[in-house]
């Protein structure tokens, strides 16, 4: 299984903030194309194991945002990135994945399965 990037980004806009997560689309063999995203509430490191978090589909993003920090065009706020890792997928089909996820400090499995519209569910899987 091939080592997907993964980095999740602060978004601070101008009354709140949130975090995007980022990572590699193991369907995209060179990792030269963009990433698929997610908007959180908590980055998942922080996810509890006990507990589903929602996610939120956004558009995918170019793979400058593995690297860039700093004000966004359009005055979208800014972006500060909070954790690099890499991701593997054990299963990745349309509506349904697991990923293994290696942060700095911690390792985790999570499984991700669309509700519907953009609406996903995070939940953290014992190793």
């Amino acid at each position: 299984m091939t080592d997907l990037p993964t980095v999740v980004l602060h978004h601070q806009l101008a009354d709140a903030g949130h975090y995007d997560w980022l990572l590699g689309d193991p369907a995209d063999p060179d990792q030269t194309g963009p990433l698929v995203t997610f908007r959180c509430a908590e980055p998942p490191m922080h996810w509890p194991a006990d507990a589903e978090s929602n996610l939120t589909a956004l558009p995918s993003h170019r793979r400058r945002y593995l690297q860039y920090q700093g004000p966004l065009s359009r005055q979208r706020g800014s972006v500060r990135r909070v954790a690099e890792g890499k991701a593997t997928a054990e299963l990745w089909t349309e509506h349904h994945r697991i990923l293994r996820l290696d942060w700095p400090g911690r390792g985790m499995r999570v499984e991700l399965r669309h509700r519907s519209g953009d609406a996903w569910i995070a939940r953290v899987l014992a190793d």
